[in-house]
């Protein structure tokens, strides 16, 4: 068996879940840039509550919900229902307002302490329900990628230890902070979008899944995992040279994955619209940064400064585009109302595509400069009309049920 599909598990029934979490993280989306806008014109807020808002708030719910998704899928495993995965998405969005509240400054708080761990717990529990599926599963065909998203948690959970060590005085602030970034950059995200892609874009695509891909799971991740480890060890010890290293080979173990996959699609007769298009940027958004980031460590760059420079790039033209160009197919599909719907959610996807590419290309120009500011509007209106048009074609699909 080649390909995978989606609906295998009844999944028109879940349209009403998979929909209230495409409004959270339009909720969320929405107040990352409201938080980037106000920052902009003045107001004493610091910059990562727009940053987590998107991470955590965005990309963290989404990681969530389609791992718990996709592990079904993968493992071939009777769904328990939502309870569980609806908890551990609650919450998320409970201790990320907690962090909000606790830490609306540059202070931390008693109450940033609690939003910090009720996204421990919750991430915890996410590591114990996908273990046990993939211990329960017969299916090896597909399941080679579902340890991504155990060891993308366990970097999750790293990196929340991190946060709070770092607010509490542990170690040097700069690195130990670098170090979290990474942790949940490059270990949690972009471990589940490899694991994700491997499977999900051939579904986009209708085409088979790559053989090369497949075979190299467990090496890639291995290399992977050692590597970033590796990394953040450099860091806290201050050897960025090393640090820079470690990321490159990161680099490489994700290149394993992604680069058979692309090629794949891109050599085949593949139905590229909109939502694989976007998904491939978003890919090579996130190749392409974890490049630049171990060339500007290991050349001696400042890691909070490589941080801002690339963070709005790597937010918005990696993980934000990527999230939503997979909604534009998923939603419409889980919904259950056939292809129309998912079509009708990609109409006008080549302009909104344009928009968000450019924007995160302008972004990396300097932190403070005028294209920067112009790349961040670009992004922020592509990826705001993308989640409405996602919205526009569900809201059609209840309407005509």
């Amino acid at each position: 068996m080649s390909t995978l599909d989606i609906r295998d598990r009844s999944l028109a029934a879940r349209g009403w879940w998979h929909t209230a979490v495409a409004l959270i993280m339009l909720g969320w989306l929405a107040a990352g840039i409201a938080i980037a806008v106000a920052r902009w014109l003045g107001a004493d807020l610091s910059w990562w509550l727009a940053v987590h808002s998107f991470t955590l708030g965005v990309v963290t719910t989404a990681l969530f919900t389609y791992m718990t998704h996709f592990t079904e899928a993968l493992t071939r495993t009777a769904s328990t229902g939502y309870a569980g995965v609806a908890a551990r998405v609650v919450l998320v969005q409970l201790g990320l307002a907690a962090l909000i509240a606790g830490g609306a400054g540059n202070t931390w708080t008693p109450t940033a302490d609690i939003g910090a761990t009720l996204v421990l717990v919750a991430t915890g529990s996410q590591i114990v329900v996908t273990v046990v599926r993939l211990r329960g599963s017969l299916a090896g065909t597909f399941a080679v990628t579902v340890p991504f998203y155990v060891v993308g948690a366990g970097f999750m959970v790293w990196a929340i230890g991190l946060a709070i060590g770092a607010s509490h005085g542990a170690g040097s602030y700069n690195l130990v902070i670098a170090a979290h970034s990474r942790a949940m950059i490059w270990g949690l995200v972009l471990l589940a979008m490899e694991a994700t892609v491997v499977t999900l874009l051939p579904t986009l695509t209708g085409t088979p899944i790559s053989a090369a891909a497949r075979s190299r799971c467990g090496r890639a991740l291995t290399v992977h995992a050692l590597a970033l480890g590796a990394a953040e060890i450099a860091l806290l010890l201050g050897q960025l040279a090393l640090a820079g290293a470690a990321l490159l080979l990161v680099a490489v173990a994700a290149a394993q994955l992604i680069v058979p996959v692309l090629s794949q699609l891109m050599g085949g007769r593949s139905r590229l619209s909109s939502a694989p298009l976007g998904v491939m940027a978003g890919l090579s958004w996130m190749l392409s940064l974890v490049v630049l980031d171990g060339l500007a460590l290991a050349t001696g760059f400042n890691p909070r400064a490589v941080t801002l420079l690339i963070a709005p790039a790597l937010v918005g033209g990696g993980l934000v585009q990527t999230i939503v160009s997979v909604l534009q197919f998923l939603t419409p599909t889980l919904v259950g109302r056939g292809p129309a719907a998912r079509e009708r959610a990609q109409r006008t996807g080549a302009a909104r595509l344009v928009l968000v590419n450019l924007g995160a290309l302008t972004s990396l120009a300097a932190p403070d400069g005028d294209p920067r500011v112009l790349g961040l509007a670009c992004m922020g209106l592509g990826l705001v009309w993308s989640f409405a048009a996602v919205a526009r074609a569900v809201a059609t699909q209840y309407r005509s049920a």
